[in-house]
């Protein structure tokens, strides 16, 4: 089951989980099954911002598409791409710098160093599966939820987290639980 929602994923499709490190997984699982080999982004990847820029108009938990990345992005020295990302039900799109080290892993902490256009970056990641924390605000057709108890969470906060997630859904709703 598990492999043939990843396999069919589609953009009507909002898969949820608990803890970063299976967001992460699930991102490059999803990624795998479209038969992207590269571990950098590329243009038709889902995406999801990180954190808000009010300037350049972007929130964290948006998600979006990549268009189109500029810059050099094989050359490893590069911290920066230039992206253009349409943005889900937004009637325009983000064009701006992103920083690179927030790919398939946890956004960096304190200051960042500025973009070359002494701009603070903006932090994108992959966003075929989001934790429920990021999708609040959203809704989709069909979401999947991987379902991850937090071992320090109250039964209140559970049933909190849980009723967050299954509201995410439109249509159908898909939960992957484990057995205990």
């Amino acid at each position: 089951v598990v492999q043939d929602i990843l396999e069919n994923y589609s953009n009507e499709t909002l898969i949820l989980c608990g803890y970063n490190n299976t967001r992460h997984k699930l991102n490059q699982a999803v990624r795998q099954y479209r038969d992207v080999e590269s571990p950098l982004p590329q243009s038709g990847d889902r995406v999801v911002c990180l954190r808000n820029n009010r300037t350049s108009k972007v929130y964290n938990g948006m998600t979006g598409t990549i268009n189109n990345l500029m810059d050099a992005i094989d050359d490893p020295e590069e911290l920066f791409w230039m992206a253009e990302i349409a943005l889900d039900n937004e009637d325009y799109r983000y064009y701006g710098h992103i920083l690179r080290e927030t790919f398939g892993a946890q956004p960096p902490e304190g200051r960042l160093p500025m973009a070359p256009d002494t701009t603070p970056p903006d932090l994108f990641d992959f966003g075929y599966a989001l934790t429920v924390h990021k999708s609040q605000g959203s809704q989709s057709p069909k979401v999947v939820l991987f379902e991850e108890r937090f071992c320090k969470m109250t039964d209140d906060d559970y049933k909190r987290w849980l009723y967050t997630a299954v509201t995410r859904a439109e249509q159908e709703l898909i939960i992957i639980g484990s057995a205990s």
